[in-house]
């Protein structure tokens, strides 16, 4: 029965109900030893398993709430990776459009050259035939 008490589940009644053998002077290991060697190590078991069990019950709701926390931080952190996905899509959809838009002005801006280079020839035939004009005036 002693290998298989838990003492994690201890009644308070049953705390309550030791809390007078435990208040008595002889009631610890070295006292005992002087009368039996396995009664010095019942009572070093008992005195420990109830200090044991004190402990756990103010250290299990920290536990429980360590838990907890982790629970929702592995949560959360899994929301954060669904967001940096999303984001990541978004920026190369980004850099698409970018890359798009660069294009679009490299297009641009070679019509805009084609155009004035085509302007200029237009202003030197224009002067050409201007000045034939003025020499089949001459001529004619």
């Amino acid at each position: 029965m002693v290998k298989g008490f838990d003492g994690n589940t201890i009644d308070d009644w049953k705390l309550k109900a030791c809390e007078p053998l435990l208040a008595m002077d002889f009631f610890n290991e070295e006292t005992m030893k002087g009368k039996s060697a396995a009664a010095a190590y019942l009572c070093a078991y008992v005195v420990n398993i109830i200090r044991y069990n004190s402990i756990y019950k103010k250290v299990k709701p920290l536990k429980d709430g360590a838990d907890e926390a982790e629970a929702l931080a592995a949560q959360k952190l899994g929301e954060l990776q669904l967001v940096k996905d999303k984001v990541a899509a978004i920026n190369a959809e980004v850099q698409k459009l970018k890359d798009q838009l660069f294009e679009a002005q490299a297009k641009k801006q070679a019509v805009e050259d084609e155009a004035k280079e085509l302007m200029d020839q237009l202003d030197l035939a224009n002067r050409l035939v201007n000045g034939l004009a003025d020499e089949n005036v001459r001529w004619g």
